[in-house]
């Protein structure tokens, strides 16, 4: 059972008090009293649902009740619940809704999302359904219905690939696209948030960017597939993941060049230069397949200047250092040839 059906649908207060969406207030009392009656006596009332046969089965009592009464209390609160529940057969919006259910319980989140679009962009069907879920109370814009929507739904969608998968709705403009954008945003904000690591070890550094950077690449890539090459969201996407990878490898590079800025030995920066050209053929690998158009390669143009030039000026330096190195050892072998040639002259002479 997905999340979705485990906590807005399983347990929906209008599927404890044995009601569908648009039936009366009369007969909602009769069902509340039903369940007191059989409580008090030890038994269960049971109501014959559209539902019953995939969703495990409820045992009603008076506290359960209690508690879906005070979650129905307001509009809006009804409102919220009736989305995530079934519609009596004589509303016109039954249709869209019912299907909608069933492809949440069978996981099919594509198709539910399709048939929540269809309810939610018709001005027929969404006056109705909002009429009938609040009692007359209150009335929602196609925008308000589809802000609450994602907002109810966004945090129980653990796969955005799955979105992907189950795309049934075009159009930067649709529910699905809404929800994706919303679910894909709070995740990338949270991988941003814990950032890479300030470690001293350059090692533990390199690893820390090298995981992090394919999990923001995947943003990138699912953006891609979600919404295509010419949005602006996922233009907007590519910009900010790339630069921030080009910066940090940019940072760590530069990081490594200190260690040999003391005159170390050429053991030591030949391990730096290694470390130099891991970092960067792992971006260059990583990027390789990012697809870019004439504007966003423009964009990102000035950090990959920098991100190669850095590159290519820093293993310059290091060969530099290595190759000065080597000739302060080679003067020093010859003068330790020539003091040993003055030693050994020395020797001879006496």
């Amino acid at each position: 059972m997905n999340d979705i059906t485990k906590r807005l649908i399983q347990t929906n207060p209008l599927r404890v008090l044995g009601v569908y969406v648009g039936e009366s207030k009369a007969k909602e009392a009769g069902n509340i009293n039903r369940i007191s009656a059989h409580a008090k006596v030890g038994q269960i009332a049971q109501f014959a649902l559209r539902g019953d046969s995939v969703l495990q089965p409820l045992n009603r009592d008076e506290k359960m009740v209690t508690q879906a009464i005070q979650a129905l209390s307001l509009p809006l609160e009804r409102l919220k619940y009736s989305i995530f529940w079934y519609a009596d057969s004589q509303c016109a919006c039954s249709e869209q809704l019912n299907a909608a259910i069933d492809a949440l319980i069978a996981d099919k989140i594509g198709i539910a999302l399709y048939h929540y679009n269809t309810l939610i962009n018709s001005d027929q069907l969404r006056e109705e359904f909002v009429d009938k879920a609040s009692f007359g109370l209150l009335t929602l814009d196609k925008q308000r219905f589809a802000e609450l929507f994602t907002e109810l739904v966004s945090p129980y969608i653990n796969s955005i690939e799955q979105l992907i998968t189950d795309k049934c709705t075009a159009g930067e403009d649709s529910i699905q696209s809404a929800i994706f954008d919303q679910v894909w945003s709070d995740k990338l904000e949270e991988e941003l948030k814990s950032g890479f690591t300030n470690d001293d070890n350059i090692y533990v550094q390199i690893e820390d960017f090298e995981q992090r950077a394919n999990n923001l690449i995947q943003h990138v890539k699912l953006a891609y597939q979600f919404w295509g090459p010419q949005s602006y969201r996922y233009k907007d996407a590519a910009y900010k993941i790339i630069s921030k990878i080009y910066q940090r490898g940019t940072y760590i590079m530069r990081h490594i060049k200190t260690f040999v800025d003391n005159g170390v030995s050429n053991t030591t920066i030949r391990a730096s230069q290694r470390l130099l050209t891991r970092v960067h053929t792992f971006v260059v690998s990583l990027l390789a397949d990012i697809q870019m158009d004439t504007l966003l390669a423009k964009i990102i143009k000035a950090d990959r200047q920098t991100f190669n030039d850095s590159y290519n000026t820093l293993t310059l330096q290091m060969e530099q250092i290595v190759a000065r190195n080597w000739h302060i050892r080679f003067l020093l072998f010859l003068l330790a040839l020539g003091l040993l040639a003055l030693i050994l002259i020395e020797n001879t002479t006496y």
